[in-house]
């Protein structure tokens, strides 16, 4: 029976508690034998006091297959749930690797991964996103939205901004795009998918409190239309 329970690693913790804290209440549902281990390359990260155990992280060009092998094998691991946008494709070219030696990691496929990524590209994939355009005076709004096309950067987001602001803030970015500003609630929808594309269940979540484009405090809801 040992050797069927297998340990958790999050990668990349930061200060995701709640991530951190749902992992747990799930894995607790399977057994309390399961430890979560939370890994990063900051050893002063806050999410460190929240896992069962914490590991220091190298960066990733400094991490191979084998390095990862060893830290999986050592604390009894088999799953990984990779958490930052930069170390999401370096895990999914690893999948096939990984999961020959018995570890499974939670990640799309790389194509997947580059389109969600990639703002602009996911915005030309479906014309019921939201409206985006590396050239303002393509958007029709009188507020503008400005964030990197690439990643998650959102301590660079400019939100609610006029367009001669929205202009001055290009300046502070790499790959601006430009999006109208939305009056609302942001809602965060996890859909939980199983190996066979079967959906298990969807929980809504309205974000209450975002530090540096993460939520710290959340509150779930229903609503059987968005479902």
């Amino acid at each position: 029976m040992k050797d069927l329970i297998r340990n958790v690693l999050i990668t990349s913790i930061s200060k995701k508690v709640p991530l951190i804290k749902a992992v747990k209440n799930g894995t607790n549902k399977f057994s309390s034998a399961i430890k979560v281990f939370g890994g990063d390359v900051d050893e002063n990260c806050i999410g460190q006091y929240f896992v069962d155990s914490f590991l220091k992280m190298p960066k990733l060009c400094d991490l191979s297959s084998k390095d990862i092998l060893e830290i999986c094998h050592k604390n009894n691991i088999g799953l990984i749930i990779p958490t930052r946008d930069g170390e999401l494709e370096y895990f999914a070219l690893l999948q096939s690797k990984l999961k020959a030696d018995g570890v499974h990691v939670m990640v799309s496929k790389t194509e997947s991964i580059a389109n969600c990524i990639d703002k602009f590209k996911f915005s030309t994939l479906n014309a019921k996103v939201i409206p985006t355009s590396k050239n303002i005076d393509h958007i029709i709004a009188e507020r503008f939205v400005v964030k990197e096309q690439f990643g998650a950067g959102a301590k660079s987001i400019g939100v609610n901004l006029n367009k001669s602001e929205a202009l001055k803030h290009v300046s502070k970015l790499e790959h601006p795009i430009f999006q109208p500003f939305i009056e609302g609630d942001e809602i965060s929808v996890d859909a939980y998918i199983t190996l066979e594309n079967d959906i298990k269940g969807i929980i809504m979540r309205k974000r209450i409190l975002v530090v540096d484009g993460e939520s710290q405090i959340t509150s779930t809801f229903l609503n059987k239309n968005l479902e």
